[in-house]
């Protein structure tokens, strides 16, 4: 479907829209990859698909990171601590997360941030997906025997 149809006339600010791309295109993405998942057979000549799908994952990953790291003036925020406290442990005695504690100029930029930040991170599960128990690496003999009998039947 692309992403322009619904974006065409809703951008008031481009660093968002860019962020709102990243979410469309992510989104197909991960739909295509679960039907591919679904419905293709673990055969040589389906690696090719594979391949493809994860470097399209790859390629928008890319494209969100290099956002990420030149963000407008007024996207960027500031670190302002970090935690490593956790109260025995217990992280919902904590006052914030552990880590990195960051400010925003306000919500409505962390929450178009931190869309992108999320896009990535299903962007990885889509290419961990993909890879796992051999599914884009040499198949065993045994899986090439299957996939050769069920396409012989075809």
């Amino acid at each position: 479907m692309g992403v322009e149809w619904w974006l065409s006339d809703a951008v008031k600010d481009e660093a968002a829209a860019i962020s709102q791309r990243f979410a469309i295109k992510t989104a197909e993405l991960r739909a295509e990859a679960t039907r591919l998942m679904s419905t293709m057979a673990r055969c040589p000549e389906n690696i090719d698909i594979m391949l493809d799908m994860i470097r399209r994952a790859q390629t928008v990953d890319q494209e969100a990171m290099n956002w990420l790291q030149n963000l407008p003036e007024h996207f960027k925020f500031k670190t302002v601590a970090w935690e490593d406290h956790v109260p025995n442990g217990d992280y919902e005695k904590a006052e914030v997360f552990p880590g990195r504690v960051d400010i925003y100029q306000d919500f409505w930029i962390a929450s178009v941030l931190n869309m992108a930040r999320v896009c990535r991170l299903i962007l990885a599960s889509v290419i961990n997906m993909l890879r796992p128990r051999g599914r884009v690496s040499t198949p065993s003999p045994t899986l090439l025997h299957r996939c050769l009998i069920s396409s012989a039947g075809t």
